[in-house]
């Protein structure tokens, strides 16, 4: 089986959609699927570590103007820099605290909301180019599309009506989203229609999400299979690097302090870390580490003190340290009952206590956590999350927190991503069973 996967997040991007790819396109190769994919050429600022499998063909293109201009900036002056033996200003792109990388990031904010679906679809004219190529020198049995960003599904929907070739869309998230700006809600959900009727078949990564597109779009389920993020089990993608340790980490001296780790992004509208940090000011001995986008709560972060180390945006190899390395590793629910955080799943490979916070009273990774015994769940409210901290430092403190879980691979052992690709791989073979 020959599948073309269209992932303009892919690495050396490090998101959510491009780990998933990563691990599920690697696993298929070992498993013997020939996979081929087409992604951006975008320069790695994020010192991604991991090992692709040798049998993966990558066709990379560029990625549009606006998205390259700051990697044409950064080289251009790098080059000048180096030549003149001088240091670096402050002021360049990749710099998150610089001018110009806040004036970008305004800027492309602007764009994602009057673009559609977003900016990224500057990509399509030169990824329609390849795909075309692609498409009629080789013959492949799947067309992926994988979503997030939209311009993939567009790739598809377009490649499937010109090409005629079976087309399967990962639906990391509806197209019509919480974050869907006003005035492009029709239009959005018109594409998700569209794309809902014509694609072959649909993966998604929850049962609500596939309940909400069947209400939406009155589809049957036979069209959806689910299939969650997932976790390494083997721990063989990412080849070793140089060794971290504990030191680099500044938290606290005390052998008293339990520490919690959080790796991932924080959200205003929702995914709202506000009532854990209530929560923890009023703690003692407790820390919290926290290696992710945190721009948008640096002063509530502040206020904290030495309650709080943040290691900012990090490489995903350090930030699977610092899972594996925690006391506690700490989860917070989206408050659109259908999604639920990738990192739920990437942390059961970390075989550590989970505290997640539950983003609604539908929340489903309530469910997952009580099934599996791997974490506590509270309410995202401060005085919830204060007494279960302090219940859980409790049996910290006497030796007894591990005892209380069930952290071996085994239990978790169907949300590996050895299981998810077999899962897609299921897939992809009765689509090529249908279309013979």
């Amino acid at each position: 089986m020959k599948i073309l996967l269209i992932a303009y997040e892919y690495p050396p991007i490090v998101s959510a959609q491009s780990l998933r790819w990563f691990y599920l396109a690697n696993e298929m190769a070992v498993a013997g699927v020939k996979v081929d994919i087409l992604t951006t050429r975008i320069r790695d600022r994020w010192g991604f570590s991991g090992r692709i499998h040798p049998d993966i063909r990558l066709h990379r293109c560029f990625p549009g103007p606006f998205i390259h201009c700051p990697e044409w900036f950064l080289k251009s002056r790098v080059a000048v820099e180096t030549a003149a033996n001088c240091q670096p200003p402050q002021d360049r792109p990749d710099n998150p605290s610089g001018p110009l990388s806040r004036g970008y990031g305004m800027l492309r904010d602007f764009l994602d909301k009057i673009v559609f679906p977003d900016v990224r679809s500057e990509w399509f004219p030169f990824a329609w180019k390849m795909l075309n190529r692609l498409l009629g020198s080789e013959s492949y049995d799947v067309l992926v599309s994988s979503h997030e960003p939209g311009v993939d599904v567009l790739l598809g929907l377009a490649a499937r009506k010109k090409f005629g070739i079976p087309w399967v869309v990962d639906l990391g998230d509806p197209l019509l989203a919480p974050y869907t700006p006003w005035w492009r809600v029709r239009l959005d959900l018109y594409v998700e229609g569209v794309v809902v009727q014509r694609a072959d078949h649909m993966i998604v990564t929850t049962p609500a999400v596939m309940r909400l597109l069947q209400d939406r779009h009155h589809v049957s389920s036979a069209r959806f299979t689910v299939v969650p993020q997932g976790f390494d089990k083997n721990r063989q993608w990412f080849l070793p690097g140089k060794k971290i340790e504990d030191g680099s980490v500044q938290f606290s001296p005390s052998n008293r302090t339990l520490k919690i780790v959080f790796t991932g992004t924080f959200y205003r509208h929702f995914r709202k870390p506000g009532e854990f940090f209530k929560a923890l000011q009023q703690t003692e001995n407790i820390h919290l580490i926290i290696a992710g986008n945190v721009t948008s709560f640096l002063s509530e972060i502040k206020s904290l003190g030495n309650k709080v180390t943040v290691l900012n945006k990090q490489n995903h190899e350090l930030c699977l340290y610092l899972q594996r390395s925690a006391t506690l590793l700490l989860n917070i629910g989206n408050t659109q009952a259908y999604q639920i955080p990738g990192k739920l799943f990437e942390y059961f490979g970390a075989c550590r206590p989970i505290l997640h916070l539950s983003g609604s009273e539908m929340d489903p990774a309530s469910e997952i956590l009580a099934r599996t015994r791997r974490g506590v769940v509270a309410a995202n409210n401060s005085q919830d999350i204060f007494s279960m901290l302090q219940h859980l430092y409790r049996f910290w403190e006497m030796g007894m927190l591990d005892g209380q879980f069930d952290l071996s691979v085994e239990s978790v052992e169907n949300y590996s991503w050895e299981s998810a690709s077999r899962q897609v791989r299921g897939v992809m073979e009765r689509i090529c069973v249908r279309s013979s």
